[in-house]
């Protein structure tokens, strides 16, 4: 037995738009190219809050190794 004989489709359900949904989510996982590895729009507002949150750590541990003189 095959794949399609084995799985018989429940009567409620529409084949096609299930079908469109596996298409939908198949072209979104081979998404490739350069779009692909471009940060998402809420990256561009954490990078730099994150950037201004690390800042005052980094300070400090640079002072701490500071003499007096």
């Amino acid at each position: 037995m095959t794949g399609e004989q084995a799985l018989r489709p429940a009567p409620d359900i529409d084949i096609a738009l299930h079908r469109s949904r596996i298409e939908e989510a198949e072209r979104r996982m081979r998404r490739s190219g350069w779009r692909g590895h471009l940060p998402q729009r809420g990256h561009l507002v954490l990078m730099p809050l994150s950037i201004i949150m690390v800042l005052p750590f980094a300070w400090m541990v640079l002072t701490s190794f500071m003499t007096n003189s």
